[in-house]
């Protein structure tokens, strides 16, 4: 849905706004409203929600599986399509995604990782509910649904997988050497 706001530009001075999988924060946007083909717009704002796995079916794998950001990045490059769910029990129908920059793309990434809608793992670094890094934002970093949350009981011993249960682990020095282990 493109969005023309002609009473706040000049003379033969368009702004216009596309919006896509969100909602549409304008008032009388209707009288001014324009219904375009996704695939021929180039996106100038991109909601989180948009990149998340339910926004883009077909295109996520399913299950546990990430998908490396530059895959996400292609995603946008206006000659891809997502499978979209018009009414449950029928088959997914063909939507195209728009075109955007990668760079809002990556912009968009960073606040579904940020707000915990998204889980992001580059090499060593694993970033959730957190804003990532320019370096993290790697295209070779691989997105994940979010993970499962720990109850405080999963942190239990009995319930930790330890070598030293039933046992406590005891020392009495700890040195170079290491820890000196009695059971």
């Amino acid at each position: 849905m493109k969005v023309s706001d002609n009473h706040l530009a000049a003379d033969n001075e368009r702004s216009e706004q596309w919006f896509w999988r969100s909602g549409i924060d304008i008032a009388d946007w209707e009288k001014s409203a324009e219904a375009w083909l996704p695939a021929q717009a180039t996106l100038n704002a991109l909601s989180s929600a948009a990149v998340l796995p339910d926004a883009l079916g077909g295109l996520w794998p399913k299950g546990d599986q990430g998908v490396k950001l530059a895959d996400l990045y292609s995603w946008f490059d206006g000659n891809h399509a997502h499978e979209e769910e018009t009414q449950p029990g029928y088959p997914p129908e063909s939507r195209p995604i728009p075109r955007a920059d990668y760079t809002l793309v990556k912009k968009t990434l960073s606040k579904a990782v940020q707000d915990g809608s998204i889980w992001l793992v580059f090499g060593n670094d694993s970033v959730f509910h957190d804003a990532p890094t320019a370096i993290q934002l790697d295209a070779d970093a691989v997105l994940y649904r979010p993970p499962t949350q720990l109850a405080a009981i999963d942190l239990l011993p009995a319930v930790l997988n330890t070598p030293f249960w039933p046992h406590v682990l005891a020392t009495t020095s700890l040195g170079q050497e290491g820890l000196d282990f009695h059971v």
